[in-house]
């Protein structure tokens, strides 16, 4: 804890840590919930389901060339700030009448 109140940027990034593990959290219950009503249920559940992975399989590529960049924490923010948009952008696309090519389904409901 005295990290945490010492530091400004630690300080930010254990908050932004919080929230995102709060925000995918709420994402995969309510994505996979959603998934699960579809007409292809099976297929969209695990396509949902291996959707939340693809980050963690690319994270050591990707940790190398954190390592090389240089202002991290404005790119961390700014990542994160891309991720809340494009969560927006999903939440907007799943409301519309179409929004089985969410899931790449092909034609819509």
């Amino acid at each position: 804890m005295h990290s945490y109140f010492r530091s400004k940027g630690y300080r930010a990034l254990m908050n932004a840590a919080i929230f995102n593990g709060i925000g995918n959290s709420l994402f995969n219950i309510v994505f996979i919930i959603y998934a699960g009503s579809l007409s292809f249920k099976t297929a969209a559940v695990s396509i949902a389901s291996f959707i939340t992975y693809i980050p963690e399989m690319i994270n050591v590529v990707l940790g190398y060339y954190a390592d090389n960049t240089h202002h991290k924490y404005e790119w961390m923010v700014l990542a994160r700030v891309n991720q809340f948009t494009l969560f927006i952008g999903l939440a907007l696309m799943i409301g519309l009448p179409g929004s089985t090519l969410v899931f790449g389904g092909g034609v819509g409901d």
